[in-house]
């Protein structure tokens, strides 16, 4: 089989499992929306954004660097697993000891026992076996289907569970715990490969040398992407952090989710065939057409997004209208930096992916503390969305420097 035509049976699969993935999420948020407040949504959303960030900054690349290897990884499993767990053990450490002064920061004191059981997700997240990174390297996007859907069911069965008996926030926390427990288990189970706590320094040391660029490119990412959340949640507060996070949920998801999806086609075909120039232009320029679909999906969105609000989420939730407009922008910009990370990556170019993310972040920094300052989660929103405009000419210039 081709590498398009392996491109394209990766993303029926994947496309597959982002529908499911989108019915689910679409399950839990009509749920949750529908029996907890904006500001249970907004204490969650402290809690998230904290365990993202730790996840972040301790970042050590792993999986893109068991992608980027063309050679059997078997011989890097066990340090890879080494290296997830003890970031996994920091992260949790760091949650529990720091979860009043996060809750303090955000003046949100309920959102201490929220991050206090969200401390339990990054510590068995820290056990996967790493060689579920096969189903991605082997394009094998079918069995991937299978394995993430289970995954997906458990979490929306018992967070929609308890949100429906309890009207909690922690039902959305028990989700996810219970849903990272099977996939430790589960990992274990289907993969043949099995890594052994050994450690082997010389291979550690391959993964961080590798994983730097991956790191800051991450930690600035993760700025650039929810550095707005923050700014809302400390000069808001935790009910307008819900309502933006809401929208930001019907708006950008969405679209970053497609860009995805061709993003985890295109990484390991993009290695295959990364010797061959002219091909790799050809299979980048095909993945444009995702821009088009978002643009599409965008406008549709534009259109119908209060009767789609109130429908699905309820008139509690219709002032977020006008944020989520402006949002569908964002997603496009976003979309559009997701595909050029990808090639980057695929070239070991982290560097420039570092560049350009540092680049979008200080445009977003310049502007959004005023305009949240003066018109709350609009202004955040529109904030965004001019920062997002300046990051892309730095892409472009890159693109076209590794392209021709």
């Amino acid at each position: 089989m081709g590498y398009t035509k392996q491109t394209l049976w990766g993303v029926s699969w994947t496309v597959s499992l982002q529908g499911v993935t989108k019915v689910l999420g679409l399950a839990k948020i009509l749920v949750l929306a529908r029996f907890l407040t904006p500001i249970q949504f907004g204490i969650f959303g402290i809690a998230s954004l904290m365990l993202t960030l730790l996840e972040t900054l301790t970042e050590t690349g792993v999986n893109v660097f068991l992608v980027q290897e063309r050679d059997d990884i078997s011989v890097h499993l066990d340090s890879a697993w080494i290296v997830s767990i003890g970031r996994g053990i920091i992260i949790s450490l760091v949650l529990l000891l720091f979860a009043p002064l996060i809750a303090n920061f955000f003046h949100s004191p309920a959102a201490t026992t929220v991050i206090l059981i969200l401390s339990i997700v990054p510590f068995l997240r820290g056990f996967i076996n790493p060689s579920e990174v096969i189903f991605q390297k082997e394009l094998q996007f079918n069995k991937e289907f299978y394995f993430r859907t289970g995954l997906l069911l458990i979490d929306a069965i018992i967070a929609i569970s308890l949100a429906f008996i309890t009207h909690s926030v922690l039902s959305i926390v028990f989700g996810q715990v219970f849903s990272v427990f099977a996939e430790v288990i589960i990992s274990f189970i289907i993969f043949k490969e099995k890594p052994k706590f050994k450690i082997h320094k010389q291979y550690i040391s391959k993964i961080f040398h590798r994983g730097k660029w991956i790191t800051l490119a991450g930690v600035f990412n993760y700025f650039f992407l929810n550095f707005d959340d923050f700014v809302v949640g400390r000069l808001l507060n935790a009910t307008q952090l819900g309502f933006y996070q809401m929208a930001y949920r019907f708006s950008v998801y969405p679209i970053i989710q497609l860009f995805d999806m061709f993003a985890k086609v295109t990484l390991p075909v993009y290695v295959k065939i990364s010797d061959d120039l002219h091909r790799l232009r050809r299979a980048f320029i095909r993945t444009l057409i995702t821009v088009i679909l978002s643009v599409i999906f965008s406008l549709l969105m534009w259109i119908i997004a209060p009767f789609a609000v109130n429908i699905i989420l309820g008139s509690s939730w219709i002032s977020i209208v006008p944020v989520l407009r402006v949002l569908l922008f964002v997603a496009v910009m976003r979309g559009i930096f997701g595909l050029t990370t990808t090639l980057l990556f695929a070239l070991k170019k982290q560097e420039y992916v570092t560049l350009v993310t540092l680049i979008n972040f200080l445009a977003i920094v310049v502007f959004i503390f005023p305009m949240v300052t003066q018109y709350g989660i609009i202004g955040a929103a529109y904030a965004v969305l001019i920062g997002s405009l300046i990051g892309i000419l730095p892409q472009i210039y890159y693109v076209l420097k590794v392209l021709y």
